[in-house]
This record gives C-alpha cells, sequence and structure tokens, in this order.
C-alpha cells in the first residue's frame, strides 16, 4: 500500500502532499512513490500505524511549485491532461490564478488545500506535521520518531528550490491565491508561521 510501510515490526504512515518534498521523502525511506493519498484514503482502509506524518509547505510556494510542475508536462498523461485542460488556457501564471485556480484547486490534486489530505471526521488526523520551509529538522524529527538512523535527504524533483512570495504574486493574485486556501491559512499558520 502506497506509503504504509513497518520498520521493526510497527506500522508508519507518510502522507504525501504534492509539491511538499514527498518524492525526496519516499526516495529517502525507500518508499514506493506512489501517488497522493488523504488520511481519510487509509482510515477506510482500515489500516494500523503507529505514527503518521507529513510535510506541509506554504500555500503560496507550493501553488506556484504546482503551477510550473504542470506546466512542464509533469511525469505521466494525467499531468499532461491537467495541464492541456487546466494550464494552457491561461496566459501566464497570474491569468491562471485569477482565473483558473478556484477550478483547479478542486479538481486536481496538485492544487487541492492540504487540509484535504490531512482531515479525518473533522479534525487534522496526522500525529506529526512538518514544515517544507524547515525540510531538514522536520526530516530529522521523522526519522526520530520512526526510530531510524536519518538518511540523506535527496534533492529530488525540485524539492530544495525556494521562491520568494514577493517576487511571484501581485497584490491581486496573492488575495485571490489566499482566499482559495483560507483554510490551510487558518488551521495551520500558526503553527507553520507561513506569515
Amino acid at each position: 500500500m502506497s506509503n504504509h510501510f513497518q520498520h521493526k515490526n510497527k506500522h508508519y504512515l507518510f502522507i504525501h502532499i504534492p509539491k511538499t518534498a514527498g518524492i525526496s521523502i519516499c526516495y529517502a525511506l525507500n518508499l514506493p512513490i506512489l501517488g497522493h493519498h488523504s488520511i481519510k484514503h487509509f482510515r477506510e482502509l482500515a489500516l494500523y500505524w503507529v505514527f503518521s506524518f507529513t510535510i506541509l509547505r506554504n500555500p503560496l510556494t507550493r501553488l506556484y511549485s504546482a503551477y510550473n510542475y504542470l506546466k512542464g508536462g509533469g511525469v505521466n498523461s494525467v499531468d499532461e491532461k491537467n495541464n492541456l485542460e487546466y494550464i494552457q488556457p491561461f496566459k501566464d501564471f497570474h491569468d491562471f490564478v485569477l482565473r483558473g485556480l478556484f477550478t483547479a484547486s478542486k479538481k486536481i490534486e496538485h492544487f487541492y488545500p492540504q487540509h484535504y489530505f490531512l482531515s479525518y471526521g473533522n479534525k487534522i488526523d496526522v500525529d506529526y506535521i512538518g514544515s517544507f520551509e524547515n525540510l531538514e529538522k522536520s526530516f530529522s524529527e521523522i526519522c526520530e520518531n520512526i526510530g531510524i538512523p536519518r538518511p540523506t535527504l535527496p534533492n529530488s524533483n525540485g524539492a530544495n528550490q525556494k521562491y520568494v512570495i514577493d517576487d511571484i504574486y501581485d497584490k491581486q493574485t496573492k488575495e485571490t491565491a489566499m482566499n482559495i486556501y483560507n483554510m490551510d491559512y487558518l488551521i495551520f499558520n500558526k503553527r507553520m508561521q507561513w506569515y
């Protein structure tokens, strides 16, 4: 099962949210890369684990990363289809945010709000939430919780790419994106300190 793994007879679960260094974490922990599933998906399968974890990213930099990833064609036919249907109709990133993001955030997992992946039964149901912005520290804490020596975290799929929000967004696009991802900010900003 995707990202549900065992170490020393204990089961663990990694919730891989798109564009949050998940590929790098899968490589480092030798996990299969089988897609993005919510905690609800795993709960409904009645799987058991002793520790679940994820990485969150500032919604504005995650959005820009996802846009560029899909605009570049992604890695499979679904990504390419999403590019053609939801990215290409818009002249640039700003046009996409203003006219296409609302729909894309409901149809494409790369643009789903992050709380979608972590919510079950009206609560956030994951044991550890790490930060993309402090990835090395978060990954060390994950390894400590699992009880494994910390492997090297590779830079896969642009995981170490950093963006400056004010270089990407103007006032209108920033407000539009923050409104669409409002629940992520309400739920996680105090912990993540995105702004």
